[in-house]
Formats: C-alpha cells, structure tokens, sequence
C-alpha cells in the first residue's frame, strides 16, 4: 500500500512564487534605496543645478520620437556635468551603489542609443561643449563630447581644412565616436574611427585615462582608440577628443595641407644616403670588420605632431654630432614619425652612457611636443 507524503509548507508551489515575489519587490525596494542614494551623493559633489529628476527631462532623455526603438523604462535622472572630473564624481558614485550610467549627447539617435532599460542615470554632456583647441598646422582639433561636427568646420573656413564624417546637422562627437558613425561622405573619408587620434574616457569606476598623445602615430603602447570607438554605452563615458582634419586641396605640413596625393613622405639625413651609396643604392652594405666588431646597436622611435617635427629632427640631429658616434636618421615624415639608429661599443661605458643621456633627453622632448616614443 503506498502512503502519499505531506508537502512541506515551504516547498508548496504557491508559497515558493510568493516567496520570490517578495524577494523581488525587496530587491526593488533595495534598488531604489541605493538610487535615491546616489542621486543625493551627486547632488552634494556636483550642485542641485547639476541634477534633474522632473518628468519633462527624463521623457526627453529616454525617448525620441525619431526613433522606432523606444522602451517603456525612462532614466530616474538626469545629470549634467561641467568637466572630466565631474563626470569622474558621477560614474564613481553610480559605481559604489551600482546604479546603470548612460551617456547622452545630441539625442540624434534612430537606434535608441540613449535608452534607460534598466532605469539609471542619463549623463548629459551639454555642458561640455568647447572646442579646446585648433592645430592647424598639425591638421588636429581637441573637442568635448558636446561639440556638433559643424562647429569646427565653421572654425576652419579659409584654411583649406575640414572635417569630413557628416551623419546629421544635430550630431555631437560624443555620439559619433560612441556609434563608430558613418555619414554621406564614408566612401571617400572613412568613418569615425578613422579620424580619431586619441580620446579621454572615464571609465566605470571613475578613473579617467587618455589613449594616447597627437602624433598620428604612437609608438607605444596598445590601441586604445580600437577599444572605445563603437563601444554604443559600453565601458566608459568619452569627454574629450583629438579628431584629424582634412585638406580640401608650409615642410611636411604644405605637403599634407596642399592635399597631394602622395603615396610616402620619407626622410633620409645625409649618413643615411652615404650608406645607400655606398651599397649602390639597392645592394647588401658591407661594413668592415673594425666597424661592427663588439659594437651595438640602440634605436629610437620618436613621433610628434607636424607642427614639432622639424624642431626634434633639428635636436636628433644636433646630439648625434655631439656624440660623434657612426648614427642615422630616418623618417616617416607623413605621420610625424622618425627613427635614430646610433651604432656604439656596448663595452664602452662613456659611450654606453654618452648614447643613453642623449635618447632619453630625444625620449623627454617627444613627450614635451605632445608625442610619444620608444627605444630599441
């Protein structure tokens, strides 16, 4: 004869459902708490004026009506910061009580971009909108993430430069770098991601860091620019920026302002060439056996913006005379890029430390420029 056994109270399947019904609104309750927590901390660090939590503001952060990917939920609210560091204060205090960050810009969006699905907090940029700096003759302008792609190229009428990525008149940069953007022009200029040379980001627990210096190319160091173009809300909150800009049509700058359509743009100084003439040009160069024997080799590779290249050339130049040791030169002028190579006796310790003085003091001027450089 089988007995049937009694179900615990506990396990009963109505009591199970009201147990995780209660454990949800708790949760909600909870997050609420940390929220309403978190939007006070905010208010303290950054002013009552920096905050806003009336209806009006959040329906316009989290829903467009040009966008057909709408969602119920809306931001819980809005934050506008007046700096990197103040959007440091914000994402570090999000992180502590774990409240959701979104980044907002223009509001251009069709993709629903800016959405709150889980609530958080919409930072808004518009505070933020200065064009820091100009460089026009190293074809670069430093934004904040306010700044529409209109507004530099209003800057540079008459200087035969512009910037070229033109995905709506309404679009700010922040936006654009955060979507990898695209616009009429990508045909011939590329996206996004093909005009940005550095960014500074703040990541999700407040640290802020910069991707890298000017120059156009970095010789060290990871492709940070690679990880954060295209991060759609992910990872950190862009603030600023270094975006390339174009010739429509003086050194290396006539070359790449005329806008001539050159494959290279490569420099040789005059030990260099000795030594391609001296190979024939193209052929194996033969050194004897007195020049190479227990000597070593140390190369540098420096870059810096167009405007500081002549100048550290010029520096290169002058410490290798100084040293008198049998060194080159030899440049990517195109990318403000440009190697030492200076032969020594490594047994040698005046030539050892003569030869280290002198790439530390090229390493200390790169830096000084705004650009970057490492040592073979």
């Amino acid at each position: 004869m089988a007995f049937k056994t009694k179900t615990s109270t506990l396990e009963h399947p109505n009591f199970q459902f009201l147990s995780m019904q209660v454990q949800r609104k708790c949760k909600l309750l909870q997050n609420a708490e940390s929220r309403d927590q978190a939007i006070e901390d905010i208010r303290k660090a950054l002013g009552d004026d920096s905050v806003r939590i009336d209806d009006e503001e959040l329906k316009l952060h989290g829903y467009s009506e040009w966008s057909h990917a709408n969602i119920d939920t809306l931001p819980v609210a809005i934050v506008y910061p007046k700096s990197t560091e103040e959007a440091s204060k914000i994402t570090k205090t999000c992180h502590k009580y774990k409240v959701p960050v979104i980044g907002y810009s223009g509001g251009s969006s069709l993709e629903g971009n800016y959405s709150a699905p889980h609530g958080g907090i919409s930072v808004d940029f518009m505070h933020m909108d200065a064009i820091i700096a100009l460089h026009e003759e190293d074809m670069d302008v430093v934004v904040q993430s306010a700044v529409g792609w209109v507004d530099p190229n209003k800057k540079l009428v008459g200087t035969g430069l512009f910037f070229p990525v033109d995905p709506s008149p309404s679009a700010k940069f922040g936006g654009m770098v955060g979507t990898n953007c695209i616009g009429t022009n990508a045909v011939r200029y590329g996206t996004m991601k093909d005009w940005v040379i550095n960014l500074t980001v703040v990541l999700a627990d407040g640290m802020i860091i910069k991707t890298r210096n000017r120059p156009r190319k970095s010789a060290a160091g990871y492709n940070l620019n690679g990880i954060f173009v295209g991060l759609e809300g992910t990872l950190c909150l862009v603030t600023e920026m270094t975006l390339e800009v174009g010739g429509h049509s003086k050194g290396v700058q006539s070359v790449m302002l005329a806008g001539v359509p050159v494959a290279a743009l490569e420099f040789l100084n005059e030990v260099q060439m000795a030594v391609l003439n001296k190979g024939g040009y193209t052929s194996p160069i033969i050194f004897e056996e007195n020049q190479l024997s227990s000597s070593s080799s140390q190369t540098t590779d420096v870059a810096v913006p167009y405007s500081g290249l002549a100048t550290m050339i010029e520096e290169s130049t002058r410490g290798l005379k100084e040293l008198g040791l049998f060194s080159s030169i030899v440049g990517h002028l195109g990318n403000g890029n440009f190697h030492e190579a200076n032969m020594y006796h490594k047994s040698d310790p005046v030539e050892s430390a003569a030869v280290t003085a002198h790439v530390k003091k090229m390493i200390g001027l790169a830096l000084e420029k705004d650009g970057t450089s490492s040592v073979g």
